[in-house]
């Protein structure tokens, strides 16, 4: 059976070849260059995680194109709205939801998107309690393709770094996912996301119990408790020379003690910036 990043790496390929796609995120990258990053990363974890919820592999070709462009909208949003560093007035808020009804205005002005695309652009802020917008659906009448890609949607976004807020760690981005199943989102999806993500997915920063510091570069799909580690700071959490321990080792420290995960930790902590470690290959999305 094909691995998780077998079957991204083809999806994505497959959508990188469909010129309407590829034309929108053009227009999403010219517009945000945070939005189009989000954008990307959205359509890869929407094809895992339809993956893990048993989709065929057309469907999954097609979340991925829905998870790419699921923000369209925002093309029409203005910039000073969309990047404030503080909070929005009332008026400024309903100008960035209008970006649901805007993504779809744009998708049907195109001919090659499909309606599953449409419906994902319009729907992936509804909710199942029916407090979403801009339609205010109930739990029935959200497609499925919407209520897949609204989970992975809100973990990036509460996951990353913004002009107005920190990014949270996995951990906690999944608990808010998780206490917000059946209100906001789909029980199911929310479970099977947290099953594909883990405690302890690639990108993370922690802390041992010795007081070292390190980043998650890898996970064995058997044992998602066991992370592969890049330690970067010492006990002291100064820079150090980066080594890596694999918790499947039972490695020990210099002094004998076994590493141990403490907590962990907030995007950003200690000045580590995960980027610099994505651009040098040592962390890899497809060990999810």
């Amino acid at each position: 059976m094909a691995t998780v990043k077998e079957v991204v790496k083809g999806c994505v390929e497959s959508i990188l070849r469909n010129p309407a796609a590829m034309l929108w995120l053009a227009r999403i990258k010219h517009k945000d260059e945070y939005t189009s990053e989000h954008s990307l990363r959205v359509a890869i974890l929407s094809i895992a995680l339809g993956r893990e919820l048993g989709l065929l592999p057309l469907q999954l070709e097609q979340i991925g194109v829905c998870g790419m462009l699921h923000d369209v909208g925002k093309i029409k949003v203005p910039e000073e709205i969309l990047n404030k560093p503080g909070a929005l007035t009332p008026e400024e808020l309903l100008i960035m939801q209008s970006h649901a009804t805007e993504g779809r205005k744009l998708l049907l002005s195109n001919q090659q998107v499909t309606a599953a695309t449409v419906d994902v652009a319009y729907s992936h802020h509804e909710r199942l309690d029916g407090r979403g917008y801009p339609r205010g659906l109930d739990a029935a009448r959200i497609p499925y393709f919407a209520k897949i890609v609204a989970v992975v949607d809100s973990y990036d976004a509460i996951n990353s770094d913004r002009v107005y807020s920190k990014g949270k760690s996995s951990l906690e981005s999944l608990r808010i996912l998780f206490d917000a199943r059946d209100s906001h989102f789909d029980a199911d999806v929310v479970k099977a996301f947290i099953h594909l993500i883990g405690i302890y997915p690639p990108g993370e920063i922690v802390e041992f119990s010795n007081g070292e510091v390190g980043i998650i570069i890898g996970c064995p799909p058997g044992n998602k408790l066991k992370p592969r580690v890049l330690i970067v700071l010492n006990e002291g959490k100064q820079r150090c020379k980066e080594r890596v321990v694999d918790l499947q080792e039972a490695p020990r420290d210099i002094c004998g003690r076994p590493y141990r995960v403490k907590e962990v930790l907030s995007c950003g902590v200690f000045g580590i910036s995960i980027d610099e470690y994505r651009q040098r290959g040592l962390i890899v999305p497809g060990n999810l």
